[in-house]
């Protein structure tokens, strides 16, 4: 069920985080390793934020964020947002094995979904999906860094009303100037090595922009222990490439080396800001700096892809599979 994608073989590596109810629709079967028990979803890969706090059924974070479950092959969880009454945005590796088989990708409404252990089925409120349109940039076997980390799913009908719709940041903003960059997901609530044990359910946590001296430190630990090959003038080039800050860069990095942040199952999920009174969506999350110890996985940095750079991609995309007007998703 886990699916990594390696920057480079030794040293700090970059990871991809994919993971691992009431309803009208029919039952959906979950007969792949994303394990049903005592009404609950439980997986020792794949359940919340490392460190974050769980999140009260019925507030913003909950209404504005999806957990999505993919039947596809053996199975896969990840996290998503609603940027339509029909239309969610999420990671593209989180949707590949799915792309021809778009009803086994189920978007699920709860802070912590629920499901039928003896039906092997999600009792949730939940909708299928009717069409994938995942971002042509996107290498599914090459390096996290390639970026283009992006898909749009349709969904079969509208999500339930209690369900929120996000807006999308447009301001020329420079993401390293937030102070308080809100994340969630239905991921790991553990870095490191340890074994989950957790219920599945949605966690938030307060990050900060990656700046400053974290950056300085992450910085130096790529070049000594990835980069240790290259001259100082190569080795300096990529990592100006791979820490890239502009406000349309393709990579908002925050800070994770206080313990706490993004890992497996968070994957699609949202960075938000507050900004003129509103709330708005950064980035969507797409892979993880951690280190060559297994006890630094998830404790480093993680990277959300910048919804900014990719407005013409959404807005382009969600005309096609909505025949709307994409002017009303991203917000100044």
């Amino acid at each position: 069920m886990k699916k990594q994608k390696v920057l480079i073989s030794a040293g700090l590596i970059l990871t991809s985080f994919l993971a691992a109810c009431e309803s009208t629709e029919p039952a959906v079967q979950i007969d792949n390793e994303v394990a049903c028990t005592d009404g609950s979803f439980h997986d020792a890969d794949f359940s919340p934020i490392v460190g974050g706090k769980r999140v009260v059924e019925g507030s913003w974070v909950a209404r504005k964020t999806v957990f999505l479950l993919s039947t596809a092959g053996d199975g896969s969880a990840c996290t998503a947002t609603l940027i339509d009454q029909d239309v969610i945005l999420t990671a593209a590796h989180c949707v590949d094995t799915a792309l021809k088989e778009p009803e086994k990708l189920i978007a699920v409404f709860s802070a912590r979904p629920q499901c039928d252990a003896d039906n092997k089925s999600i009792v949730s409120k939940m909708v299928q999906a009717k069409e994938i349109r995942m971002h042509e940039g996107y290498d599914a076997e090459g390096s996290s860094l390639g970026g283009a980390d992006l898909a749009l799913v349709k969904l079969a009908k509208p999500a339930p009303a209690t369900a929120e719709i996000v807006e999308l940041k447009d301001s020329d903003t420079p993401w390293t100037s937030y102070d308080r960059v809100l994340i969630a997901g239905y991921g790991r609530t553990l870095g490191g090595s340890a074994e989950e044990t957790k219920p599945l359910s949605l966690r938030a946590v307060v990050r900060q922009p990656l700046i400053g001296e974290s950056l300085k430190t992450v910085r130096e630990g790529v070049r000594n222990h990835v980069l240790k090959e290259m001259s100082d003038s190569f080795a300096t080039m990529w990592l100006d490439w791979i820490f890239e800050s502009g406000t349309d860069s393709e990579k908002v990095w925050l800070d994770q080396t206080d313990r706490r942040g993004a890992c497996s199952g968070d994957s699609g999920g949202p960075a938000f800001v507050f900004e003129n009174g509103k709330i708005k969506q950064l980035g969507v999350a797409s892979s993880v700096l951690t280190g060559a110890n297994p006890e630094d996985t998830c404790l480093i940095a993680s990277s959300y892809t910048n919804v900014l750079k990719y407005k013409t991609w959404i807005s382009e995309n969600y005309q096609t599979l909505t025949g709307r007007d994409a002017s009303r998703l991203f917000s100044k």
